[in-house]
């Protein structure tokens, strides 16, 4: 691997985020509430995008050269920062494990789903590295141990920081559990270690949506284990949720240093979560209108909370209380918001806000 072009490659990418910062760098439904694209989005893009339809979005870098120069670099340079360093390995795998159906009992399709695909990854992997025993950190109810065990033959011990879940995914599923709190302290990582050891060589880490800080706590911690534990294979989630936002990278902290740029926040976060380009050109325009539909209601009911209910500082949560498939039309949208103040607020007159504000 090439440091030094790893190194240009990642300040070339910082510097064009932060270029085009006032793309990302925003709440989404402050789009529809501020003026935030006439300010900002350059007056030649808003004349050629204001009558696009979705088809042009989808052909936008095959007529790239028919647009203005600023929006040609732009587009260009999204091209050169999305090809690959050759640092992330495209993991594929040709069959997903087929849950057995005790398994699965008081699993939701979702977690099945999940389970499954990690299942067969951490399997396939696994093998290639010669690992047979499993740390499952944040197991939860057991439910990947539970597959790997039975289904991969492979020895797990679980990690959870709620004694409840232990016991239950012993009960429930005979997956071996501990009762620990993850953190960084030397201690947490020697109870750890004592785990690993215990299982023997070649143990493997892992974890199915390891929240906020528990994520880059793992990172550090399997640097710290480095001679006992061979693989480390992770799903962190809920980013928004970490104490910091700043890099786990020594090498992109470097770089915001020598650039005197300081442009991370939890929007930045969300670049790495976003779906790929390839994955969005797949949608369908109803996927698109559905999402559109999504952005806009939720940015109404921000307007009617923080104006009319006042409860700004609670206006995230509230709004995540929408069922997204209310989101089809209009209508459905009023009737489960108004439903939902009326659960939240007793007493509180809604049954006309809705229809008022648009007035």
């Amino acid at each position: 691997m090439d440091k030094s072009k790893v190194y240009d490659d990642v300040r070339s990418l910082v510097q064009f985020l932060e270029k085009y910062k006032w793309i990302w760098n925003v709440k989404t439904t402050e789009l529809f509430l501020t003026d935030h694209i006439a300010t900002n989005m350059p007056s030649e893009w808003i004349m050629i995008m204001k009558d696009w339809k979705f088809e042009d979005l989808h052909n936008i870098i095959d007529n790239k050269l028919c647009y203005p120069n600023s929006l040609q670099e732009f587009i260009t340079g999204c091209l050169n920062n999305s090809t690959s360093t050759g640092l992330v390995r495209e993991w594929t795998y040709t069959d997903i494990i087929k849950m057995k159906q005790d398994i699965a009992r008081g699993m939701k399709l979702k977690k099945q789903h999940e389970v499954s695909c990690l299942a067969s990854v951490v399997e396939e992997i696994c093998k290639e590295c010669n690992c047979t025993s499993l740390l499952d950190i944040g197991s939860g109810l057991g439910y990947l141990g539970d597959i790997l065990m039975k289904q991969c033959g492979m020895k797990v011990v679980g990690v959870e920081r709620v004694t409840e879940r232990v016991q239950s995914a012993f009960v429930r599923r005979d997956v071996p559990s501990v009762t620990i709190d993850i953190n960084e302290s030397q201690k947490c990582v020697d109870e750890i270690n004592e785990i690993c050891t215990s299982l023997g060589s070649n143990v493997c880490i892992t974890g199915l949506h390891c929240c906020g800080d528990l994520s880059p706590t793992i990172l550090h911690m399997f640097y710290k284990l480095i001679d006992t534990v061979s693989l480390l294979i992770l799903i962190p989630c809920c980013y928004h949720k970490r104490a910091s936002f700043n890099p786990i990278s020594e090498t992109i902290n470097d770089i915001l240093r020598n650039e005197g740029i300081q442009f991370l926040s939890i929007y930045g976060f969300r670049l790495a979560s976003e779906n790929s380009f390839e994955n969005w050109l797949s949608q369908s325009p109803s996927d698109h209108q559905q999402h559109c539909n999504h952005v806009c209601y939720r940015s109404i009911a921000e307007i009617i909370i923080n104006k009319y209910v006042f409860l700004s500082s609670a206006s995230s949560p509230l709004c995540n209380r929408l069922r997204k498939a209310r989101y089809d039309n209009f209508d459905n949208f009023s009737e489960d918001f108004i439903r939902m103040i009326k659960e939240l607020i007793p007493g509180y007159h809604v049954i006309h806000c809705v229809p008022y504000f648009l007035s």
